[in-house]
């Protein structure tokens, strides 16, 4: 099945090909390419709303990214060579309002699509 509905390609595939000018960028199953898309096009493309890229940097184990710092306690993270320029992709369904959490940060809430709620 060739579709350019992403919805329809999540929902009804086994496997998907993801292509930009022509070229394979990303092959896998819908979850894999959703909760570990190979680069930012797919990040972007794959998911509604898409995801939120932001620009990073890993330095050791250490991520540093919106004016924020957090450790990262797995080993396939850590740069001892040095300092790595990295995107961070955060998911909207998977930022969650109030004091506690992971990971921190300050923010204004821009816009709310009122589409119901998916779990």
């Amino acid at each position: 099945l060739v579709t350019h509905d992403q919805e329809e390609a999540l929902t009804m595939a086994d496997r998907i090909a993801v292509m930009k000018d022509g070229k394979i960028i990303q092959y896998g199953t819908p979850m894999d390419l959703y909760h570990r898309p190979s680069d930012f096009f797919v990040a972007q493309f794959i998911g509604t709303p898409p995801m939120n890229v932001f620009r990073g940097k890993l330095i050791g184990n250490q991520l540093y990214f919106l004016n924020q710092s957090t450790e990262l306690d797995h080993e396939q993270w850590n740069t001892a060579q040095g300092e790595l320029d990295v995107y961070v992709g955060i998911r909207p369904h998977d930022v969650k309002l109030g004091k506690g959490g992971d990971i921190r940060v300050k923010g204004i809430v821009q816009m709310i699509e009122p589409i119901g709620h998916a779990q």
